[in-house]
């Protein structure tokens, strides 16, 4: 059988073609070799409270060599559970450190990047295949809606951006080439988004004591506090505390408690916190406010209630002092042992691991491994009663399952917590 001469110079055309003459956005992609990094897959999209990582990459296996423009943009579409606030996000390049501007976007409603939210940043991007931390300060209230956070290179790279390369996509990243516009990528950018989610499940309420309150300049007057976390997952808030005066501006904070850690469920009441008014505070109405939440980025809940200074002054208070609310001398004393679930869990790579004893005593917590081996002990001491926080830095151990073990008197406790890297 005679082939016609035109589909042999077509055939010859096409063997002969250069590869990138029929190259597709997917084949813009090279592999990364050779991996000099173990890599903890994601597996998809990965929730780790209280600080959350949104997540849709795996592995970073590939990286695009041919887009090399300075202003070439890469970028997420992040979609969050519900409303919270962005702490920092991870970038993975390579090949070598650069320059590059941090965007964080709105989504357009479409899908695709839409105006800054904040005013874009210059960072040096490592390029050593390792997730890069970069810090969104102050936290960016980000509500639910939709958000995207990428990066712009401001020269020729390295370093490049990477992908996961591995078939599958969440159909969330995109690229801007300054020739064209915003399209999307067949794979997974290796970028992610930590938030931290304000359910309006955190509730903070104050009661004051023998209402209405009329106090004299130098004087005081006392309430109840509560905070509450009618979620079943650990949380953690801000709490502090604003007076409104007389000419309704605002003052404070007067106190600032920050990272207030809160178990599955829990309630902290406080009874007895005192507040002091100072000699020089003018007579007239005050509104008392207390707010949790993320200071100052987010009011995610808060409770009032009103008070009269009167006259004439007495006493020497020369400050709005408060009475701490929490810690173990405002009345917060338990009536049993309790430990806590550790937070955030799973975790990378700090965790905080809470206890609460009804009175003064001998306390040890520790540390094993999935083979039953002690690891670390983190205290072994006398503890007065109250409320305790401890921090376990586990930097210097490996991925997986752990158990933390407290000991107080006769009563002995054991959790299990995940450390993922």
């Amino acid at each position: 059988m005679k082939i016609p001469i035109f589909c042999i110079m077509a055939l010859a055309v096409f063997l002969l073609a250069p590869a990138n003459l029929f190259a597709t956005r997917a084949d813009k992609i090279a592999p990364i070799e050779p991996m000099t990094v173990d890599w903890q897959e994601t597996g998809g999209e990965l929730f780790i409270s209280p600080e959350d990582m949104i997540a849709y990459d795996n592995a970073p296996t590939r990286f695009y060599p041919n887009w090399t423009e300075s202003a070439i943009m890469w970028s997420v579409r992040f979609t969050p559970e519900q409303s919270c606030s962005l702490k920092y996000i991870q970038i993975v390049t390579y090949e070598g450190a650069g320059e590059a501007a941090i965007h964080i976007w709105e989504d357009d409603g479409n899908g695709y990047p839409g105006n800054d939210l904040i005013s874009p940043f210059t960072i040096t991007l490592t390029g050593d295949l390792t997730y890069q931390t970069i810090h969104i300060n102050p936290p960016l209230d980000i509500g639910d809606a939709d958000f995207h956070a990428g990066f712009a290179y401001l020269n020729t790279p390295p370093p490049y951006a990477t992908t996961d390369g591995d078939g599958a996509t969440e159909e969330r990243s995109k690229v801007y080439l300054p020739t064209d516009q915003w399209s999307s990528l067949p794979h997974d950018l290796n970028i992610r988004a930590f938030v931290t989610y304000y359910e309006r499940n955190v509730l903070i309420s104050m009661f004051p004591h023998n209402p209405p309150i009329a106090v004299p300049a130098g004087g005081s007057f006392q309430y109840t506090g509560g905070l509450i976390n009618e979620s079943s997952q650990s949380a953690e808030t801000d709490v502090w505390v604003m007076i409104e005066t007389p000419d309704d501006s605002m003052y404070g904070p007067v106190k600032l408690y920050q990272e207030i850690p809160l178990a599955p469920l829990d309630t902290i009441v406080a009874h007895g916190i005192t507040q002091q008014v100072p000699v020089f505070a003018p007579p007239g109405f005050y509104n008392y406010y207390a707010f949790c939440g993320d200071y100052p980025a987010l009011e995610a809940a808060s409770d009032s209630f009103r008070f009269a200074v009167t006259s004439p002054a007495r006493g020497d208070c020369d400050s709005w002092k408060l009475s701490d609310w929490f810690d173990d001398g405002s009345g917060n004393i338990p009536y049993e042992v309790t430990l806590s679930a550790n937070y955030p869990n799973p975790f990378n790579a700090t965790t905080n691991i809470e206890y609460r004893l009804p009175e003064s005593g001998h306390v040890s917590l520790e540390i094993f491994n999935l083979l039953g081996q002690r690891i670390t002990t983190l205290i072994d001491s006398e503890f007065e009663a109250g409320r305790h926080t401890v921090k376990w830095d586990a930097s210097n151990y490996s991925s997986g399952i752990y158990f933390y073990k407290l000991t107080a008197g006769d009563n002995v406790y054991t959790k299990r917590m995940t450390l993922l890297k």
